[in-house]
């Protein structure tokens, strides 16, 4: 699984904890990568204060550049073989019954894709 973010994304940021969460159900089966353009210091400054488990590649400009991102976060899942499978955009945000607001969903969506690969 890649996922592309940035610092200042609110979506990715909100979807860091479910991610964390996917992350430690599926570390053993799947690798978990995350990219953004952001310089190594930005990140890791980032990172202090909300830890992301995924390995993290950054100043990666030129192939965000190239491959034409339009939104974030996003999400690409690869087959074994390294052939991509499965696109989509960051985790969906819901409504919770009783509650105002927006809420970041659960995933489900992710584990779906997750176990189809795994």
């Amino acid at each position: 699984m890649i996922n592309f973010w940035f610092t200042k994304c609110a979506p990715c940021i909100d979807e860091i904890p479910v991610l964390n969460e996917i992350y430690d159900q599926y570390k053993n089966d799947i690798n978990f990568i995350a990219i953004t353009y952001e310089t190594e210091e930005k990140v890791m400054a980032f990172l202090e204060k909300h830890p992301f488990k995924f390995k993290h590649l950054v100043d990666a400009q030129n192939f965000t550049d190239a491959l034409e991102l339009q939104a974030y976060p996003l999400n690409l899942f690869l087959d074994a073989n390294g052939i991509l499978k499965y696109i989509e955009n960051g985790i969906a945000y819901v409504m919770k019954e009783g509650e105002e607001g927006m809420k970041m969903g659960d995933g489900k969506e992710i584990i779906a894709i997750l176990e189809k690969l795994r």
